[in-house]
């Protein structure tokens, strides 16, 4: 029985890293805003939205849900040039379906406008600028490949006054891997008794 111990100890405690790394590298949900009505005029104030970014902390890895009526309102990602100008047309990526996603998946800066022009002017436009990874022990930074954003659905509102980011997953998840992980553990210790 002292025997298993040894082998079961370091199987445990890779497992238990892996579960604590796999908890780490997850993203949150960020509602733009800080609630579901906030891409939307009138604003309380033409920088209200920049505000609520400037209260946040990005990383590679979140995701902004951007809430709107979709007959009245888009989302169009534009570079600096077009945000400053709040200028609708050009080559942007436009969301329209009225719960978009965009995942945050380099640092850096991304500027979004209203895809109307008269609302963009009102202020109903972001600029979200998210951290550059940590570096790593060796001072190598590893950077996750860059991807294209693709609009999807997802609910989610909270309070503009309590931290709005969300964990994209859900406790059910986090106890199915525990429960399997202690399920491993188990099969191991009875297996190494046979």
């Amino acid at each position: 029985m002292a025997s298993s111990l040894p082998i079961v100890s370091p199987i445990f405690f890779i497992m238990l890293s892996l579960l604590l790394l796999i908890s780490l590298c997850e993203g949150f949900d960020f509602v733009v805003g800080g609630n579901k009505d906030s891409w939307k005029v009138p604003l309380q104030s033409p920088d209200s939205l920049n505000h609520w970014a400037e209260t946040q902390r990005f990383r590679i890895g979140d995701t902004l849900v951007f809430k709107y009526n979709n007959s009245t309102e888009s989302v169009h990602l534009v570079n600096e040039e077009d945000y400053l100008a709040c200028k609708t047309l050009g080559n942007h990526t436009i969301f329209n379906d009225g719960h978009s996603k965009f995942h945050l998946m380099e640092s850096g800066s991304f500027h979004f406008i209203s895809g109307s022009q008269g609302h963009c002017q009102m202020g109903l436009k972001l600029v979200v600028v998210v951290m550059s990874p940590r570096p790593a022990v060796n001072g190598t930074v590893h950077s996750p490949p860059i991807s294209l954003a693709l609009p999807s659905p997802g609910p989610s509102a909270l309070s503009p006054s309590i931290n709005q980011a969300v964990p994209r997953t859900s406790g059910n998840e986090f106890i199915s891997v525990i429960m399997g992980l202690g399920s491993f553990i188990g099969h191991m210790i009875i297996f190494e008794l046979m």
